[in-house]
């Protein structure tokens, strides 16, 4: 019984640390982004540091519909948090839902204090994003990549 407990209480405090320290680096990679670029900073022909602030999601879609947002933002994390909640994952698999929660609490954080999120990381190819966006797209990405890997069986993983 103790030895079920001590996992319980391992595996919620693995969860809480990696969401919390994505929302902690986004927060501050944010913070630091606002004082230090108040004009683009060009690092190199293809990669800067510039401030934006995105009152939409991904790729500019939904702009200024902060309100709209804030309400899906909080449903998708419930859902996720009621999946992960409920069903036997492998830590692999938790850890991407867990960044994919993370990404989108920070840019919560942002729409609920500023009412757009910041995103400052830019690259000539690419819509300007920060670190809780990475932390999403490396989670779907991983996600996907699990899905595809195992797309013959009915789980992802079994267990663990």
């Amino acid at each position: 019984m103790t030895n079920i407990v001590g996992k319980r209480v391992g595996i919620r405090v693995r969860a809480i640390s990696i969401v919390l320290g994505i929302i902690v680096l986004d927060q501050l990679t944010k913070y630091a982004a606002r004082r230090l670029f108040s004009a683009p900073l060009r690092v190199t022909s293809f990669f800067s540091f510039q401030i934006v602030q995105n009152t939409g999601a991904s790729f500019g879609i939904f702009q200024n519909s902060n309100t709209l947002l804030i309400i899906a933002s909080i449903i998708i994390i419930a859902g996720l948090m009621y999946h992960i909640s409920k069903e036997q994952l492998h830590r692999t698999e938790t850890t991407f839902y867990l960044m994919i929660i993370g990404g989108a609490l920070a840019n919560l954080v942002d729409r609920i204090l500023f009412g757009s999120v910041t995103d400052f990381i830019a690259f000539s190819f690419w819509p300007i994003f920060n670190v809780a966006d990475s932390a999403i797209t490396l989670g779907v990405i991983g996600l996907l990549i699990l899905a595809f890997k195992h797309r013959d069986s009915t789980r992802i993983f079994t267990g663990g």
